[in-house]
């Protein structure tokens, strides 16, 4: 596999999506120097607004006010409400970009540590734009519905390991 690129997208939504994907990347640097390995952040790809305040609220509401996150969670987490994430990433990401970088990085494998970034692999995938192999990589504590895309080839789980004393 010498040569090979590897994508890993995530979204500052929290700290532990992007510290995630930077681990995933420095784990490929450490052991498979041979691979050329890129993170990146898919609000890179939205609207300025969206860059610049989405991390903000995500946070306020999840630090402020828990129980209208948790609803919020609660109330998205089934098949039903799908589309909704279809909508808020045609709302976000200037997808021409996103495509366009994806397309001049031309990467063998696209990992994610957040949902966002492969829904809108999982998309330009379905949409026949790209075929690339896909993973996501599920950085919280439950699946929660969001995490499922049809084109994705690969899921993959945190797992804790500590040793005994």
């Amino acid at each position: 596999m010498e040569g090979k690129r590897i994508l890993i997208l995530y979204a500052p939504l929290g700290a532990g999506h992007g510290i995630a994907a930077k681990a995933i990347a420095e784990a490929f640097a450490q052991n498979y120097s041979e691979f050329e390995v890129k993170t990146a952040n898919v609000l890179d790809f939205a609207f300025e607004i969206f860059r610049a305040g989405l991390p903000g609220i995500f946070n306020y509401v999840t630090l402020k006010i828990p129980f209208l996150y948790k609803w919020t969670y609660d109330y998205l987490n089934h098949e039903s409400r799908y589309n909704f994430l279809n909508r808020v990433s045609d709302a976000f990401i200037k997808k021409s970009r996103f495509v366009k970088f994806i397309k001049e990085f031309n990467p063998d494998f696209i990992l994610s540590t957040n949902p966002l970034p492969m829904h809108l692999v999982s998309l330009t995938k379905h949409k026949k734009i790209i075929d690339i192999l896909s993973a996501n990589v599920c950085t919280d504590f439950g699946f929660h519905s969001f995490w499922y895309n049809s084109d994705v080839n690969y899921y993959l789980r945190q797992t804790r390991i500590s040793k005994r004393r």
